[in-house]
């Protein structure tokens, strides 16, 4: 008879690897929210998670268009928010541009 395989121990999860769930679960968050906003409709004044997800990139990217004030937006009490109206205003000049070349 051959020994029976014992089954691989797991890992417990790094620091780094819980940090990034927590992110993971943030950005779910974020994006459920604002699936139950559609229903409703999204508010005039979005915060960073919220314009983010809506542009569909990283708060990071988002992070860097607002500090070099590419992208329009404003601070309140040190925290960006971004007007909705704005940011699909800005999009669609994007858009204009990127078909005239």
């Amino acid at each position: 008879m051959s020994p029976a395989k014992k089954p691989a121990k797991k890992k417990a999860p790094t620091k780094k690897a819980e940090e990034k769930g927590g992110q993971e679960s943030e950005r779910l968050h974020t994006k459920a929210r604002l699936e139950n906003q559609r229903h409703f409709g999204l508010p005039e004044v979005l915060d960073m998670d919220e314009a983010a997800a809506y542009l569909r990139v990283s708060r990071t990217t988002l992070y860097k268009l607002a500090q070099a004030g590419t992208i329009p937006a404003f601070k309140v009490q040190g925290m960006w928010r971004f007007r909705l109206e704005s940011l699909r205003e800005w999009t669609e000049k994007l858009e204009r541009e990127q078909r005239g070349k």
